[in-house]
């Protein structure tokens, strides 16, 4: 977990988080990173983690260069409809015509989604352990609706408490420490988006 630490605070020393207010008046927070003449990947974290859990990618392509990224955290929202057309502003105020998406969980899903609606925006998709409906964990879960009114203290401990360190590596197990760690720092963004993307 210092690895990973280490990288993500030599990150943070190197690159600014941006806050974009769009029209419809949602917060977003951004990493954005490379020339901004090219067009950029745009990077949508899951429900656990943020823009931070692309850090070490970001550092990588900066390196390389001849790439702009741009990580973000999702503003509030509690459907995917709405987050479709606050991401399309956020788009419009960063004067971006079309972009490549990575999304990973959620990000994979709400990419998806916005694909499906301004498919001419997107020009590739690029998705890791996505899913097209959220019912699946409703289904897998009969007290789902019940999220909302847990207490927070309750909701991650069911949330960190789901990290099996059974029959890891120690660099899988370091992960799983840091992402731990970044659920236990980021939890009240995690809370509206853990009740709406198992609810929605």
């Amino acid at each position: 977990m210092a690895n990973l630490k280490a990288s993500e605070d030599a990150f943070l020393s190197s690159v600014a988080k941006q806050r974009i207010t769009t029209y419809d008046g949602k917060l977003w927070e951004l990493y954005d990173v490379g020339d901004r003449t090219l067009t950029p990947l745009v990077c949508l974290p899951g429900t656990i983690g943020g823009p931070l859990i692309f850090h070490r990618v970001i550092s990588a392509l900066q390196l390389a260069g001849g790439y702009r990224v741009i990580a973000i955290q999702h503003p509030v929202v509690w459907n995917h409809q709405e987050w479709v057309h606050s991401f399309d502003r956020l788009l419009d105020a960063l004067h971006l015509h079309s972009v490549h998406i990575y999304g990973v969980c959620l990000g994979a899903f709400l990419a998806q989604k916005y694909c499906a609606v301004y498919p001419r925006r997107v020009l590739s998709l690029a998705l890791t352990n996505g899913f097209c409906n959220t019912k699946v964990f409703g289904a897998n879960s009969p007290c789902i609706k019940m999220l909302p009114m847990l207490p927070t203290f309750c909701l991650k401990k069911y949330v960190v408490g789901n990290f099996s360190h059974d029959g890891t590596s120690d660099v899988v197990r370091a992960t799983m420490a840091y992402m731990s760690s970044e659920v236990k720092e980021n939890f009240a963004v995690l809370y509206e988006w853990l009740c709406f993307s198992w609810i929605a």
